[in-house]
């Protein structure tokens, strides 16, 4: 799908959202997903997203990653919309206070970001540091966030 940061690639396996993949050109889909329950509902709240018309995601998603993986994952969901939270402040959340570079690890092994928003992660000192589709990707979601507050 086209978005006003570039192309996503969404992927699905039956009824649950799996992936979503910044591309900078527009990819090449030979699946037939026109059909597919899961990628329209998110291609319809990802747009909500985008017209600052949805804070949250309801769509079934399936995220395969080690037990760390999923408290990062799990933890980063509950940083509110329009909101950052520092690496170490995650780790402490999860219990693990010195594993910032652990939490660092896990957001980019994210299969789900915007969806999973490992964007709102951000530097102790606040500045923006690591995401899977680039830092300048990442200014325009927190700032796309923060304008629509």
């Amino acid at each position: 799908m086209t978005c006003p940061f570039g192309h996503l690639l969404l992927e699905s396996n039956y009824d649950t959202l799996e992936r979503i993949c910044f591309c900078h050109e527009k990819p090449n889909s030979s699946s037939a997903n026109g059909d597919c329950s899961v990628l329209n509902e998110t291609k319809k709240q990802l747009n909500d997203y985008f017209n600052r018309k949805r804070k949250q995601f309801s769509v079934k998603i399936r995220m395969n990653g080690t037990a760390f993986d999923q408290k990062v994952w799990s933890a980063i969901q509950t940083i509110p919309y329009g909101e950052t939270m520092s690496y170490g402040i995650i780790a402490k959340i999860i219990g693990q206070p010195t594993a910032f570079r652990a939490v660092g690890r896990a957001l980019g092994r994210n299969p789900l970001p915007i969806v999973i928003p490992c964007h709102r992660v951000i530097g102790k000192n606040g500045n923006l540091v690591g995401f899977s589709a680039g830092l300048n990707i990442k200014k325009q979601l927190i700032e796309h966030e923060r304008c629509s507050i």
